[in-house]
């Protein structure tokens, strides 16, 4: 996992992919997400802005819009391309930055996120980098 982000372990990738995001709470309500873009992305945690502010420590809910990332997936059975749809995952908030009047920039580390999904982020990633 990543530890911080100037000591990072997984390669990066400058994005601007849609996500969705809300705090994580019991009762949750996914249908209060925030939509956002993505500013770049490892295995290990994310960079986006957002018009809500959250505090360091907040854990959030995300939905992450990757075209094409399913093909990374390893499955064992794979007789056509896995289901399309977007990488969820719960995130820590490292770093709350504040860009502009009602905009922050958070810094988060995925920290629940499937293992094989992890996996995909890995080579979704290192095949953007090429």
């Amino acid at each position: 996992m990543v530890e911080s982000f100037e000591n990072r372990k997984f390669i990066r990738v400058k994005t601007g992919f849609p996500l969705k995001h809300v705090k994580f709470h019991l009762g949750l309500n996914v249908a209060d997400a925030l939509q956002s873009l993505s500013k770049d992305l490892s295995a290990g945690g994310l960079l986006f802005e957002s018009s809500d502010l959250y505090a360091e420590g907040d854990i959030l809910r995300l939905e992450i819009d990757l075209p094409g990332w399913e093909k990374f997936k390893p499955e064992f059975f794979k007789p056509h391309i896995s289901k399309s749809g977007p990488v969820i995952a719960l995130v820590k908030v490292l770093r709350v930055k504040r860009v502009d009047f009602g905009r922050y920039e958070i810094a988060a580390l995925f920290v629940g996120i499937d293992e094989g999904h992890q996996m995909a982020l890995v080579k979704y990633v290192k095949s953007r980098n090429n």
